[in-house]
């Protein structure tokens, strides 16, 4: 059976002013994300990992940290859930490489 969104309560999304992990201010430079998995306020360089969180009922990739990433990865792994692909891609517009790791899951009839 796949969970819905209306099924799971979300995470609540925290509202620092600084990155959880690194604590970089927030400012027009250094943009606030959040994890979708965990809700902690990160910057880009934190939350730059997407994938599925069906446990959540969000089945299109979504922003995460690195911890939640590596868990989502382990919970679907143990799912036999494990089709991985990584993306690296090179940004033609600020000219810095950035990199995008998604999970993709089976479509079910």
């Amino acid at each position: 059976k796949f969970i819905t969104e209306g099924e799971v309560s979300l995470p609540i999304w925290e509202m620092k002013n600084s990155c959880h992990i690194c604590k970089a201010t927030f400012n027009l430079a250094v943009r606030r994300h959040h994890c979708r998995s965990c809700g902690f306020s990160l910057c880009q360089t934190h939350s730059k990992w997407h994938i599925e969180i069906p446990r959540l009922g969000l089945y299109t990739p979504q922003r995460v940290c690195h911890s939640c990433f590596e868990n989502t990865m382990k919970e679907l792994s143990d799912m036999n859930l494990n089709t991985v692909t990584t993306l690296a891609s090179q940004s033609s517009q600020k000219h810095r490489k950035s990199s995008r790791q998604t999970m993709t899951l089976p479509v079910t009839p």
